[in-house]
């Protein structure tokens, strides 16, 4: 067992030495106050803060060491409550001369003698200084916020992590902004949308359930405010996470993007309108140079039908010669009808297996004839290459296009144009940069390339290139690379540019790779000594009185005998009552009320072997791939031999009396 050693206890003068260490160790100021306000004891932090001894301090009233106006403004009262018997808190701030102002709060307790009476005031005061800052700030901070939450042009908003994603905090800047009240809004996630336009509901809804896989979402959509008139907000939320990374709440932002919104739409429509008068000042060009065109044309028919009908009274056998050029004017008018289609892209001529080589080759001369002298032309042609199925017109109106504007590109100077194919993989990035890249697949492609070292283009010039008429030089060629592109657009390819001003332009040109089915050409002609003989009775339906009227006496011509109707109700009619006598159909394709491929259609239910022709003005391919179950298809303008080839093809293939459904 220890012995435990007794320690004596401290004497009265080494207690009151212990006790005076404690208080002047504290911070705090502790002193003792008579009833006439004067100081009878006080701490070492006092006379610190005053820079004077405790004998300077002790006997001095406090109206001598804090001032008559801070002993008046409210520590006299609280001395006189305290000397009355009850404990006080009080704060208070002064200004020391090393220390500068600080806050102290403190607390008067009263001191009684042997008999209860109280005699003394003991005072400890406290630096309460950073706290009060503290305070000050936080309430800077808050009066701050408040401010920015009544005057910003951004809606801030909470939402609590339950079902719906309820709103839990609205910033009461949404009253000025729409006009609601953030209180009737707050608790609910249905109150808000309910202001939400109907078609956007979905998308917020989707947004806050993917919020907490994605954690940051952005998106736009309309509000409606209190007077009904819808604005577009931008809506961002981040979810934030608690301490263990549980999603507790989502903060987000609604900013009204209304002006930026509406001036975008407003952009679009202007730009719109502007494509719009565009196109309308290029159709008013290229309605121009038709109209020339024709008028030149339909002037060669005039005269030489004069001359026809003069010569039939004297001498027939000179009229032939006449009506032969009327024949030939009327194949340019159809040439030039095809070229439109061409350029709006709908078109396409004779489709056969083309060799891309073998077409420049047998250009070449053709190509040297056509720019000047001081420019020489240079071909790098893959012997190997695969055919593309299309028309072997077009490609070469495509080379001769390119290879004269590279000329004139070239100008006066000397400059070489070269002229190089090739097989190439095309991938989606690809097609990406060049024109007419709308759902075309990645593979092969043949390429063209036409490049020269001429002055090049920059972007502006190279963005109108394609508009009909365009042209830089002093007069205009025509629809130029419009129509090389309508070109392009027909036969499914794409074309990019690559130009630097100064060193020249590179076009080229790529198309997929296709099989090479030769296709039938309808402008075999039979010997004109085989004579179609009598077959029946054919059906024609076109809504245009002169076309019915010169189709029935070609028909009747070679021996048919013929049943008109006006559209394709009137051929049906036609067709239920005569369908027995009709070994064939010649139909119409764009007719009022019933078109061709509806009339069609029912034709097929009435009997399932009929016999159809469809005639357009467009070619097959382009009329839709339900063309395919025809019987046959004839282009307008055709000629008289044409159709009569294609009647005897169709027509020899079974018999028209087959049976009907």
């Amino acid at each position: 067992m220890v012995k435990q050693t007794l320690i004596p206890a401290p004497t009265a003068n080494e207690a009151l030495n212990l006790y005076t260490h404690i208080v002047n160790a504290s911070d705090d100021f502790m002193n003792i106050i008579d009833r006439d306000y004067c100081y009878v004891a006080v701490s070492d932090p006092l006379c610190q803060a005053f820079e004077c001894s405790r004998e300077m301090l002790i006997g001095n009233s406090v109206a001598e060491i804090w001032g008559d106006e801070l002993l008046e403004s409210g520590i006299r009262a609280r001395l006189d409550m305290c000397l009355a018997g009850k404990q006080i808190e009080h704060e208070f701030e002064y200004s020391f001369p090393n220390k500068g102002l600080r806050w102290y709060s403190s607390r008067f307790t009263p001191y009684r003698d042997q008999q209860g009476h109280v005699t003394h005031a003991v005072v400890i005061s406290h630096d309460i200084t950073e706290r009060v800052e503290a305070a000050r700030s936080l309430k800077n901070s808050k009066d701050r916020l408040e401010f920015l939450l009544h005057s910003a042009p951004v809606i801030i908003y909470s939402r609590k992590v339950k079902k719906l994603w309820p709103l839990h905090f609205i910033s009461p800047n949404i009253n000025q902004l729409l006009g609601h009240d953030e209180q009737k809004l707050q608790g609910s996630a249905d109150a808000w949308a309910e202001h939400v336009h109907p078609d956007d509901r979905p998308l917020l809804s989707e947004a806050l359930k993917n919020l907490c896989t994605d954690g940051h979402n952005k998106l736009e959509y309309r509000v409606q405010d209190n007077h009904g008139n819808w604005h577009w907000l931008a809506d961002e939320m981040v979810l934030v996470n608690d301490a263990q990374g549980h999603p507790s709440e989502i903060i987000g932002s609604w900013a009204d993007v209304s002006e930026r919104i509406e001036a975008e739409q407003e952009r679009q429509k202007l730009q719109a309108q502007l494509e719009h008068d565009q196109r309308l000042e290029s159709l008013g060009v290229l309605a121009g140079g038709i109209a020339h065109d024709f008028n030149n044309i339909l002037a060669a028919i005039m005269g030489n039908a004069s001359m026809a009908t003069f010569e039939l009274n004297r001498r027939p056998k000179n009229a032939e010669k006449y009506i032969e050029r009327i024949m030939l004017s009327s194949e340019k008018a159809a040439e030039l009808c095809r070229q439109m289609l061409a350029y709006s892209g709908k078109g396409s001529f004779v489709v056969k297996p083309i060799s891309l080589t073998t077409l420049v080759e047998e250009t070449q001369r053709l190509l040297e004839i056509s720019i000047p002298k001081n420019v020489s032309l240079k071909l790098d042609l893959d012997k190997a290459l695969p055919c593309l199925n299309g028309d072997g017109a077009q490609m070469q109106q495509i080379v001769m296009n390119l290879v004269i504007n590279a000329a004139d590109a070239i100008a006066e100077n000397n400059g070489v144009i070269r002229i190089q194919t090739g097989l190439m993989q095309v991938d989606a990035a690809y097609l990406s940069s060049t024109y007419l890249d709308v759902n075309l697949p990645e593979g092969s492609y043949i390429y063209l390339d036409v490049a020269d070292t001429g002055c090049g283009m920059n972007k502006q010039t190279q963005a109108s290139i394609f508009e009909p008429f365009f042209t830089t030089k002093p007069t205009g060629r025509g629809l130029g690379m419009s129509a090389v592109l309508g070109i392009i657009r027909s036969h499914r390819g794409a074309i990019k540019i690559d130009s630097i001003v100064g060193k020249g332009t590179t076009f080229r040109i790529v198309f997929p790779v296709q099989s090479s089915n030769p296709s039938n050409d309808p402008s075999v002609i039979f010997s004109e000594a085989e004579k179609l003989q009598s077959q029946g009775t054919i059906l024609l339906a076109d809504d245009d009185d002169d076309v019915r009227r010169t189709e029935t006496k070609i028909l009747e011509s070679i021996g048919f005998q013929v049943l008109t109707a006006v559209d394709g109700n009137s051929a049906l009619e036609i067709y239920r009552q005569h369908g027995k006598e009709i070994a064939a159909v010649i139909l119409d394709l764009s007719m009022p009320q019933m078109d061709g491929k509806a009339c069609f259609t029912e034709l097929k239910k009435m009997n399932h072997d009929v016999k159809v022709i469809l005639t357009s003005g467009f070619n097959k391919a382009n009329v839709g791939d339900w063309t395919s179950d025809v019987s046959g298809f004839i282009q307008k303008p055709y000629r008289i031999k044409v159709l009569k080839n294609l009647l005897k093809e169709v027509i020899s293939t079974d018999k028209h009396d087959s049976k009907r459904d």
